[in-house]
């Protein structure tokens, strides 16, 4: 016989489809970084109202100055300092996947809510690496950032204005993924780097403060892809900072077969293999490939929801083949992008800086 499932069947419950949002939002390696507050590394909006095509507006935080403070007898007005409110914008547009099963054996064995139960979690798992893959690509760039929002090797000297000439300069095996590289991306990011000609207000909000033994730690986040992974697992500072932890009983769990990889100076150091999508290929040195990792703090992405999503079911003879055929979709309606801003001169990221090293194993 021939099982029918309807559009208006149980599927869009308000219960299943805010299961289903979690799911997919949650289910990737960067969810952890998702939040909805300036904090967060991607900072994420809800806005139901909003449909394709539409703009939502994501508020930057700028760091103030510390010397500009007032105190004492010090008269405030006159200091004051000029602050500019700036947004950050995002364009919706559809995102959706639909799946098409022949029932004709199914639908004797199972009712159509199972049938959608197991086609769900593939549903789902490709949106989710769908987000994560939209995120990841809007940092891939084909102009040189700023020189405060760029690290390219294992020393700011390979800095040049034109993209493909600074990538020339990224060497097989002088520029491999380093703690020593880490922790020049920092001083980028810190705003303590004096080649980075930076100013006090590009520095780059970190994502936590925290305590770790008596001590105050300004926590940002770096994504490499699995080659930087192994570069970094041979370093030998590295290997020293590895070797100290375990002394002290401190888990490097990258050596337990997890993702994250470790903490260098307060850096949280995860492997996401989808940055494979962001190598240049055969643009370093010898035409070697060049490895793109992500040094990220503070609004360092932007990502918007129009539409959190919805199942949709084919129905009828020529969505279905007279019932034959099972089909069902989700559609939702998002924007992303990695932020930027303008200082009037200069695009600038607000919570990126672009570490390029070695793509050679």
């Amino acid at each position: 016989m021939t099982v029918t499932v309807s559009a208006s069947s149980n599927l869009n419950q308000p219960k299943v489809l805010s299961k289903a949002f979690q799911e997919y939002t949650t289910s990737h390696e960067l969810a952890f970084l998702m939040g909805s507050g300036e904090d967060s590394a991607i900072q994420v909006k809800l806005d139901e109202s909003k449909g394709r095509g539409s703009k939502m507006y994501f508020s930057l935080m700028e760091a103030q100055d510390t010397s500009t403070v007032v105190e004492g007898s010090t008269n405030l007005a006159g200091n004051e300092t000029s602050m500019v409110l700036r947004d950050f914008e995002v364009t919706l547009d559809y995102r959706r996947k639909a799946v098409q099963m022949e029932q004709r054996r199914l639908v004797d064995l199972r009712t159509p809510v199972e049938i959608f139960n197991a086609i769900r979690p593939a549903i789902l798992d490709v949106m989710a690496r769908k987000t994560r893959d939209a995120i990841l690509a809007t940092a891939k760039v084909t102009a040189t950032p700023h020189r405060t929002r760029v690290l390219a090797g294992a020393t700011d000297a390979n800095y040049n204005a034109t993209f493909a000439t600074m990538l020339a300069n990224v060497d097989a095996s002088a520029d491999k993924l380093s703690v020593d590289m880490i922790s020049l991306a920092l001083d980028k990011a810190r705003n303590v780097s004096g080649a980075s000609n930076g100013s006090t207000s590009r520095e780059i909000r970190p994502i936590n403060f925290r305590m770790d033994n008596g001590a105050m730690i300004r926590q940002y986040v770096l994504l490499v892809d699995a080659v930087g992974a192994k570069q970094l697992q041979a370093d030998a500072d590295f290997i020293a900072l590895r070797d100290d932890n375990r002394k002290n009983k401190i888990s490097m769990p990258y050596f337990n077969g997890h993702d994250y990889l470790g903490e260098v100076n307060g850096c949280m150091v995860y492997r996401v293999n989808a940055l494979q999508n962001l190598v240049e290929s055969g643009a370093g040195a010898s035409s070697i490939d060049v490895s793109h990792a992500l040094l990220i703090g503070a609004q360092a992405f932007a990502y918007a929801i129009g539409h959190s999503g919805e199942f949709v079911v084919g129905d009828g003879a020529t969505d279905t083949d007279y019932g034959r055929d099972f089909k069902i979709a989700y559609n939702t309606i998002v924007g992303e992008g990695m932020i930027v801003f303008s200082d009037g001169t200069n695009n600038i990221e607000q919570g990126v800086v672009h570490l390029y090293h070695s793509g050679s194993y």
